[in-house]
């Protein structure tokens, strides 16, 4: 086992060290959901099932299940870190802490330029599956994009009337979004 922020392993019971496993994946998976990463969408199910299953350990079953009722993970607290982050995975009462009971809302970050419609178009229909041009407008203004409803579509009519141009790189930003990312106009 590896230590805890520099203290010395002492010999703790199996299911202590168990604990303290878990309070480590309970640190990092903290972390990537206060850094918004997606990775902490994939992490949940699996972490949130091993916290459950915590409860049912021989250590735990003699307290109702209840991590605040085991001395010896409190005690454990008071001198590692890792102890005190799974501590702060359960509320007093023994539930789950709201903050791992469910599944993480993060969504994808978006970084493109504020005039570059084709990226904001494809962001959207890559996180919603779907995409209006109601839902495109809004998006990009929210970007601080400064075309209207007009200007983002004005390159798409043209293409079709004017393949031409396309072809030379005249065409505009909407132009460019492939075929299998239609824009539903609402």
């Amino acid at each position: 086992m590896t230590r805890d922020m520099g203290e010395e392993q002492d010999d703790t019971s199996d299911d202590l060290r168990q604990a303290l496993e878990l309070g480590r994946r309970v640190d990092r998976y903290l972390a990537l959901v206060a850094a918004e990463d997606p990775r902490a969408t994939g992490l949940w199910p699996e972490l949130s099932e091993a916290l459950r299953n915590l409860q049912h350990v021989p250590a735990l079953r003699a307290h109702d299940g209840n991590p605040w009722r085991w001395p010896e993970l409190r005690a454990l607290a008071e001198r590692r870190a890792l102890a005190q982050r799974l501590l702060s995975a359960y509320q007093k009462n023994g539930e789950l802490a709201p903050a791992l009971a469910e599944r993480p809302k993060i969504q994808p970050k978006f970084r493109a330029q504020p005039g570059d419609v084709l990226a904001q178009a494809e962001h959207l229909h890559r996180s919603r599956r779907h995409l209006t041009i109601a839902e495109l407008e809004a998006f990009h203004r929210a970007q601080g994009g400064l075309l209207d409803r007009t200007d983002m579509l004005a390159p798409a009519a043209r293409r079709r009337v004017e393949p031409r141009r396309r072809r030379l790189g005249r065409a505009g930003p909407l132009a460019r979004l492939p075929r299998r990312h239609a824009v539903a106009e609402v």
